[in-house]
């Protein structure tokens, strides 16, 4: 086969294969989506978490449960925002985009662990915020309310978490699960 031939057979030169294959690169390339959901500041943070379970038992129908749980932890919710915000598909459940009025997330549709749900995100500042989840299929009508604020910065390895005034304490002794009277 001659040089002539060759070229007849392949009609782009080795700069056009260099171009196309860089063109092809370039186009699987997947950019990240930027994270357009509030910022906190990291810290330690205490988490208010209720859960109200309403109407709908046959012999209570007007009755309200509710459930709650306090936690602290030393967190950055920014990240945990992170994945709220992230478009969610569980099941046949697709989450929408949250609209944004003032400082009010909400979501029409958000998959969650629990179900689909109306989620309702208000931030009061970079050091708190209010998180609503109402379950749209839930039977008997259920709605999640977190309340989270910072309360401060986290403990460093070695320091004092707090200090105890002596004149509060005297007579106890602290151990890791509870506070008991010291015998002497």
């Amino acid at each position: 086969m001659t040089i002539e031939k060759r070229k007849a057979i392949r009609p782009y030169g080795t700069g056009s294969a260099a171009v196309l294959f860089i063109t092809l690169l370039s186009s699987t390339v997947v950019v990240a989506d930027p994270f357009d959901g509030p910022t906190f500041q990291k810290g330690l943070w205490r988490f208010e978490r209720s859960i109200s379970n309403g109407g709908g038992a046959a012999n209570l129908p007007s009755a309200t449960f509710v459930a709650s749980h306090e936690t602290t932890r030393c967190v950055d919710p920014t990240n945990a925002m992170r994945e709220t915000f992230k478009p969610a598909a569980i099941g046949s459940c697709r989450s929408a985009k949250p609209e944004k009025t003032g400082h009010r997330y909400v979501f029409s549709l958000r998959c969650d662990f629990m179900g689909p749900a109306r989620t309702t995100i208000t931030v009061e500042s970079d050091t708190a915020y209010v998180e609503i989840n109402e379950f749209i299929m839930s039977k008997p009508p259920k709605t999640e309310t977190i309340t989270a604020r910072r309360i401060g910065d986290c403990v460093q390895p070695g320091q004092e978490a707090f200090a105890l005034d002596s004149s509060t304490n005297s007579g106890f002794e602290l151990s890791s699960s509870e506070s008991r009277p010291v015998r002497r």
